[in-house]
């Protein structure tokens, strides 16, 4: 009776202790599921703020410019949906940036109409940003309901300012490290010359593209030179020219080399060459088969090269004009000799001109 008792007890705590495991399993999973999704949101939320400032620059600078008078002597609207729907993003280069403002824009026309019918004056900015999809923070401020940031000073940033997320802390800028921001990290040198009355910080600039780690700006104060850089006393870290260094030799067979600031790239040589000093066929150094210099380029020798399956084309030809001989030989003696020295003839020519002219082909070669 006791070991059964013994027994129950530890069937008991075993089981407790497995359901224990699965709600804490649980748990850490909900919990893990509940941040990446707040995590995705946020990310989504901080996309439509960076679509919707786009776009509200857009905005604002059409609906800045001076308003037409008509005919009548008439004053055009301040808000002209219509102008705005035809010059709307075209002042952005880049195409990602042009086609996420036009997106934006005419996927928010209800929100855009509601802000040309307000009675208030303000922005496209804070109507349609802040206020109506309340995607975005004024300035100084983060997180669903815009709080006010935290004081920071010149090397920091609000975390998540201006948008819908964030946690308002104090963060070290791009360069900036330490408990008030004041240590420049390797790739950055301290500018005293940007003094920041808060604290009297100075501000952590990036070194020169040609630099590993510098002391000032422009490529004479570095002091350690990045790869494919190296140091001449007049002018600092100068790009190494690999290709003139190798004299052409870096990259491999039937390539040419082309340098760039800090490396190099090579690229395959014109079909035409046998090795090349550069682009296009008036760079080869010989010619390829098949090809022959005139006039500086690599010309071609033959204009269409027939492909290896070509010879079995032809062949399969042959035997069908011949199939076809035999089968009018059942009806007709006399018409199948005919077409039968027709055909002979026709392939005898055939062959004699693929003959001449592969043999003309061999000796321009």
């Amino acid at each position: 009776m006791v070991e059964l008792n013994i027994s129950l007890t530890r069937v008991i705590v075993i089981v407790f202790f497995w359901i224990l495991q699965f709600v804490i399993g649980y748990l850490a999973f909900s919990l893990l599921m509940e941040h990446t999704s707040f995590l995705a949101t946020a990310d989504i939320i901080e996309d439509k703020c960076h679509d919707c400032r786009l776009t509200s620059s857009s905005v604002d600078e059409l609906t800045r410019r001076p308003r037409q008078m008509n005919s009548y002597g008439q004053v055009g609207d301040r808000i002209d949906l219509e102008k705005i729907k035809k010059a709307v993003c075209k002042e952005y280069h880049n195409d990602g940036d042009r086609e996420k403002c036009r997106n934006f824009y005419f996927t928010q026309q209800a929100s855009v109409l509601r802000w040309k019918q307000s009675s208030s004056k303000a922005s496209f900015f804070d109507f349609v940003c802040i206020k109506d999809l309340k995607v975005c923070c004024p300035e100084r401020s983060f997180g669903q309901k815009c709080t006010k940031c935290s004081k920071c000073n010149t090397n920091e940033f609000c975390h998540g300012e201006g948008t819908r997320s964030g946690n308002g802390t104090c963060i070290c800028k791009a360069g900036h490290a330490g408990q008030d921001c004041s240590v420049c990290l390797k790739g950055f040198y301290m500018d005293k010359s940007h003094s920041n009355p808060s604290g009297g910080k100075t501000a952590c600039e990036k070194c020169h593209r040609s630099c590993e780690q510098c002391r000032g700006p422009g490529p004479t104060k570095c002091d350690v030179c990045k790869s494919g850089f190296t140091w001449e006393p007049s002018y600092g870290c100068v790009d190494i020219d690999e290709c003139i260094r190798s004299k052409n030799k870096i990259c491999g067979e039937n390539t040419f080399c082309v340098n760039t600031e800090g490396s190099y790239f090579c690229y395959e040589c014109d079909r035409a060459c046998d090795g090349c000093h550069g682009d296009g066929p008036d760079m080869c150094l010989r010619c390829a088969k098949g090809y022959q210099l005139e006039q500086g380029n690599c010309i071609a020798l033959k204009k269409t090269i027939l492909p290896p399956e070509a010879n079995y084309y032809r062949y399969a030809i042959y035997v069908g004009l011949c199939v076809c001989t035999c089968i009018i030989l059942h009806n007709s003696v006399y018409l199948a000799s005919f077409v039968g020295l027709l055909v002979a003839m026709y392939i005898g020519f055939s062959e004699y001109v693929m003959s001449n002219h592969e043999s003309n082909l061999a000796t321009k070669s």
